[in-house]
């Protein structure tokens, strides 16, 4: 759910009574949104970026957390904070696959997720490729898994 809208936090709330629900909270852009999704449920937080404050808030408070990378600077940083996992953000305009492959290469211990709203077909193949495991978006794990 993302934090884009006043009713998220209580919509958050809500999901996570649902019985085996992961609810994670998505567009978390600073420490105190981090807080507040966890205090409502979330079990895993996504943000369209990493600043120094959120990831080390999200790393003290234990939380999986996906930060959004779209440059090599950014992902240095996340990997040097001991983070492994990334969102490649904004795909598409970040150059999409090729943009990706480009940056993995160096970066071989980074793992990626593509956004939702990337286009599959936008490129032959469509988001193929073996540093790119994960995607984010509702309906993007199959029933019955888990993404933790």
């Amino acid at each position: 759910m993302t934090l884009r809208t006043p009713a998220a936090l209580d919509v958050i709330r809500e999901m996570a009574k649902v019985e085996g629900a992961v609810v994670g909270a998505g567009t978390v852009l600073n420490p105190a949104q981090l807080d507040a999704a966890m205090e409502a449920g979330a079990r895993f937080i996504v943000s369209p970026g990493l600043t120094e404050p959120l990831g080390k808030a999200a790393i003290a408070a234990g939380i999986p957390f996906l930060p959004g990378t779209a440059t090599a600077g950014d992902i240095m940083r996340g990997l040097d904070m001991g983070l492994s996992h990334f969102k490649f953000f904004p795909a598409e305009t970040s150059g999409g696959l090729p943009a990706l492959k480009a940056l993995a290469a160096p970066l071989h211990t980074a793992r990626f997720c593509r956004p939702a709203g990337s286009r599959r077909k936008a490129r032959p193949g469509g988001w193929r490729n073996p540093s790119s495991n994960a995607w984010a978006g509702a309906g993007s794990c199959p029933r019955g898994q888990s993404i933790l």
